[in-house]
């Protein structure tokens, strides 16, 4: 997917983003953290590998882009609160994948997880993109690689809002 094919899923709000305007927007990005999990390796570092091309196209450099690996998703959520609390960060990605397998512990794991990423970015005020594979098979996790893409999207577009409504008050 291309910059200017990723910045129409902003023309749906008011005053729209267009590539450019985007590109502006994101050269104040100071930092970036992609947390990523230890499971499923070539699920998670193509995901990675998207994210990282769609902030490259955005012109936020490597160097501005650290990435910092958890044990597993039940884990992100915490990892963010720290990263959170650091101050550090201007967004934050968390890539992760949960394989549904034939007990519970898929539900509890995914639910908890994204409850988690969920309260700690509106505790924190911190622009999240949530990529979390929640899959019933590898199959689908590799149908999805492309997730890392959309979730430093959100994160970018979250930031862009709310430095306008920062800047709104």
């Amino acid at each position: 997917m291309s910059l200017s094919e990723a910045t129409k899923v902003f023309e749906r709000f008011p005053d729209g983003i267009d590539a450019k305007a985007l590109k502006s927007a994101a050269d104040g990005l100071r930092r970036v953290a992609i947390l990523k999990t230890f499971w499923y390796p070539e699920i998670i570092e193509a995901m990675e590998r998207s994210a990282r091309s769609y902030l490259a196209d955005l012109n936020v450099g490597s160097d501005r882009i650290e990435a910092v690996g958890v044990p597993g998703s039940f884990e992100l959520p915490l990892a963010v609160k720290l990263l959170a609390e650091s101050k550090s960060y201007d967004i934050v990605i968390a890539l992760g994948c949960v394989l549904r397998g034939g007990t519970p512990h898929f539900d509890y794991v995914c639910r908890e997880t994204i409850a988690g990423l969920s309260q700690v970015s509106l505790a924190h005020n911190l622009p999240l993109g949530m990529g979390v594979l929640t899959v019933d098979s590898l199959e689908q996790a590799q149908e999805r690689m492309n997730k890392g893409l959309e979730a430093a999207q959100a994160a970018v577009l979250m930031w862009t809002l709310k430095g306008k409504m920062e800047n709104a008050k």
